[in-house]
């Protein structure tokens, strides 16, 4: 039962240069090291979240936090599950195309409470992140071969092929990513009135180590599924 498409799950699949014809020039653009370029970009409400993931000047997912109104529709932040439901009906298994072959999905049980997939009627998805609270907190809009690229749900049936990187420059990479990941996660907080996280050259250089010693021998701190 796929939703109509409204806002920015209508820009899913258009150009870059469409989609900036609304939303101006990214404030902050990077290469993914995956194929595709992230492009962050500034918007007129405060403490909001708007991530644009460009392949081939096209837009292959809409990542938001924050934003509301029209452009969420027909969504809105901090709906309930309730609210949800008289939209559409949560379902745990999907079907997505992956060229000639059917790849199936399956949701878990906390991934219907807190981050649960819909489909909109020109083939594209929405993943819809919930807080302890059961109010929608962010929204991302995925074309069909981005979602089987990030496959942030369990693979049942059908082959998905490992995402491959595109490029060996992880250092200025890493750091974009980890730049706008903290952005988010103190824009996610103070949309719940908790205090932002700091940090300290401390306790990223004892971060650093504990991942170098990790990523060197990983299986001294996971056990064999996980490790697998």
């Amino acid at each position: 039962e796929p939703i109509q498409a409204e806002g920015f799950a209508k820009l899913i699949g258009k150009s870059q240069k469409e989609f900036e014809r609304t939303y101006g020039s990214p404030i902050v653009s990077y290469d993914s090291g995956y194929g595709f370029w992230i492009n962050r970009y500034q918007t007129e409400l405060t403490n909001s979240y708007l991530e644009v993931s460009i392949q081939e000047g096209k837009i292959a997912a809409i990542k938001t936090a924050g934003i509301d109104g029209p452009d969420i529709a027909p969504f809105q932040l901090k709906m309930s599950m309730g609210d949800l439901a008289q939209i559409t009906m949560l379902y745990p298994n999907f079907t997505v195309k992956n060229g000639e072959e059917d790849v199936s999905l399956e949701l878990m049980e906390e991934d219907l409470n807190y981050r649960p997939l819909v489909a909109f009627d020109n083939g594209t998805y929405g993943i819809l992140f919930f807080n302890n609270d059961s109010e929608l907190i962010a929204v991302a809009y995925l074309t069909a071969q981005m979602l089987l690229k990030l496959a942030p749900y369990s693979v049942t049936d059908g082959t998905v092929a490992a995402i491959q990187p595109t490029t060996e420059n992880w250092e200025a990479i890493d750091q974009q990513k980890e730049t706008q990941g903290f952005r988010l996660l103190n824009i996610l907080r103070t949309n719940e009135n908790l205090p932002n996280y700091d940090t300290t050259y401390t306790l990223q250089g004892q971060s650093r180590d504990f991942l170098a010693r990790f990523l060197k021998k990983p299986e001294s701190y996971l056990d064999g599924t996980k490790l697998e």
